[in-house]
């Protein structure tokens, strides 16, 4: 009894020493980048790494409310894309992060799909299309391009019918697809749809021939969505770690 009893406080001495040099280890790390989670650090300091963001949230964000667009120097904008040739963090896991790098206009896509002038499906919709937490092999889209291989990924979190119509009208004019696949969910109805209706761009897209012209503005929506991500990296820099 007396060397078992021996036995167990050796192992209780070492158990106790490694959890103290763990937490030194972790302090030292949150000395040093005030947090020990990766993701959150970069998200804090890399600003070639976005977050995707949603049309509604944007608006209500950068202008406190959702009935005007967003002011540049070439006149209001409300975006529909996401920003283009970035990291994107898409959801956070117990195994890994959900990343993907966007296109020309923030989409998740192979930049090159943009390169032909048409596509034979278009998947439309808001996160589940986006693909998020769903790594990029295992998104609706990877299924898709299985037996159709031109085919292209339009979705982006939060959008509402009214925002997915845009999208078409914008994106669509100049990557022409034979097949439309429109997803969509309650919640893209109400309350999305009544959000929408009442941006006064947004409503524009009921009238035939308006337009945006977003693929000629990308670099204003990279600004725009930039000034963003950098109100979200102050306010995540102000959190506990």
């Amino acid at each position: 009894m007396t060397f078992l009893g021996f036995i167990l406080a050796l192992y209780t001495f070492e158990y106790c020493f490694e959890w103290m040099e763990k937490r030194e280890n972790k302090l030292s790390l949150i000395g040093q980048s005030g947090t020990t989670d990766p993701i959150e650090k970069r998200i804090r300091t890399d600003s070639e790494f976005s977050i995707p963001v949603a049309t509604l949230t944007l608006l209500s964000i950068l202008n406190g409310n959702v009935s005007d667009g967003i002011k540049t120097k070439k006149g209001e904008l409300v975006p529909l894309g996401n920003t283009a040739h970035v990291t994107t963090f898409l959801c956070k896991n117990d195994i890994e992060p959900v990343v993907f790098k966007s296109d020309r206009f923030g989409f998740n896509n192979q930049d090159q799909v943009w390169n032909s002038s048409a596509t034979e499906i278009a998947i439309l919709g808001d996160s589940y299309v986006e693909g998020v937490c769903v790594k990029p092999e295992k998104n609706i889209l990877s299924e898709i391009i299985k037996i159709y291989p031109d085919s292209i990924n339009l979705g982006i979190i939060g959008h509402g019918q009214l925002t997915i119509l845009g999208t078409i009208i914008e994106y669509l004019s100049y990557q022409r697809s034979q097949i439309l696949l429109w997803c969509y969910s309650a919640n893209d109805i109400y309350p999305n749809l009544t959000n929408e209706k009442g941006n006064k761009i947004l409503k524009q897209y009921l009238d035939n021939g308006f337009s945006q012209n977003l693929i000629e503005h990308q670099t204003e929506i990279d600004q725009i969505i930039n000034t963003f991500n950098q109100i979200s990296r102050n306010k995540i820099a102000l959190l506990p770690t």
